[in-house]
């Protein structure tokens, strides 16, 4: 696995809580966001290897970022991963051609599997 970071925009307090011990766990070096506006400057100034982005945000939908990112010639090859509880997780995955979605809740197995596939 490359040596690049996990960056994850979430704002639930419960999900950041898991995540931080899963990804400790699991030895992934990680920077956890919980808004939207932090997103495009941490990837600007870290070494990136996928994207974790919950679509419903308080500041800004992820749906805007992920389209940002794609927008952008240093960001668009950066691996997307939406996750949201929404119903509309699938649908946007797709038109901002993001490399996958995963619906809340999430099977941390699942999760970690995407990640490492991502990474490789």
């Amino acid at each position: 696995m490359q040596n690049k970071k996990i960056l994850v925009c979430e704002d639930d307090k419960d999900i950041v809580f898991f995540l931080k011990i899963f990804f400790k766990k699991k030895d992934f070096d990680f920077i956890i966001l919980e808004e939207g506006k932090e997103v495009i400057p941490a990837v600007r100034n870290n070494d990136i290897g996928v994207i974790l982005l919950d679509l419903g945000l308080p500041d800004i939908d992820g749906e805007i970022i992920a389209e940002e990112l794609r927008k952008n010639e240093k960001t668009k090859h950066i691996p997307i991963i939406l996750f949201s509880a929404g119903s509309r997780v699938k649908e946007v995955a797709e038109k901002v051609k993001a490399d996958g979605y995963i619906k809340k809740p999430f099977n941390l197995k699942e999760l970690e599997s995407v990640i490492k596939e991502k990474l490789a």
